[in-house]
């Protein structure tokens, strides 16, 4: 039993983001305007098969420039940021759903996904942080990383609680990420010669769209009137 949990960790750890994530979204289906239950499964599905397909085409695109000198060290988590949102609102239209209130919704579903590959991260022994030191000891990126999704997630339902989130959750979360990333790459083990690592190119490409596109939202009326900022009824 214990091999087989570990041989399958990926895609259990997919499936627990997806159970984990379907109160979130079931809780939120009137603001998405989803009537019944079978809907809200079918919009988790499609988080879950456009986060995976995301990263792994980050992957794939790692790998291609990996063999050409390139070192990305695991960039395959941009792609729920970069790649992903487009996925989700290119679907959301032909369903009728608003497309800042789904990214809005993303945001929270993408956290406890996330915070499970990280379990998987750990069983598999890959994204490991680098020595530290001399010592035997090193540097807890995944673990790290684990505690920035679940606080990242505690702030964002306090968030939305407080005020009108009308698509600007997923952008904040995106500049987010990046300043974290940024910071903890230098813990990461890497193949990199150069004190800066082509990840964090891609953290300062997150944190500067994500501050745009948040900046960008916040200029533009709701559809409900509000500005940002006033208290949001959360359905």
């Amino acid at each position: 039993m214990l091999t087989f949990l570990l041989d399958n960790a990926k895609y259990i750890a997919v499936i627990s983001g997806f159970l984990a994530g379907m109160p979130i979204v079931g809780k939120r289906r009137g603001r998405l305007g989803l009537k019944r239950q079978w809907q809200t499964a079918l919009v988790c599905m499609m988080f879950s098969v456009f986060s995976v397909l995301s990263a792994v085409i980050f992957a794939g695109f790692e790998s291609v420039l990996g063999g050409k000198g390139f070192v990305f060290n695991a960039i395959s988590t941009y792609g729920i940021y970069f790649i992903c949102p487009f996925l989700i609102m290119a679907a959301a239209k032909p369903m009728g759903i608003d497309r800042r209130k789904i990214m809005d919704v993303y945001a929270l579903y993408a956290m406890p996904s996330l915070f499970f590959l990280r379990i998987n991260c750990l069983i598999s022994g890959c994204c490991e942080g680098c020595r530290i030191g001399h010592t035997g000891f090193f540097w807890p990126t995944r673990e790290l990383e684990m505690a920035f999704y679940a606080l990242a997630l505690l702030w964002l339902l306090r968030r939305e609680r407080r005020k009108t989130v009308d698509g600007t959750a997923f952008p904040l979360l995106m500049a987010a990420y990046g300043a974290f990333r940024f910071a903890v790459e230098w813990m990461r083990d890497t193949e990199a010669d150069t004190f800066f690592h082509l990840a964090h190119w891609w953290s300062l490409a997150a944190v500067i769209i994500g501050i745009s596109v948040y900046s960008e939202l916040i200029d533009k009326p709701h559809p409900s009137g509000k500005k940002d900022g006033e208290r949001s009824n959360i359905k």
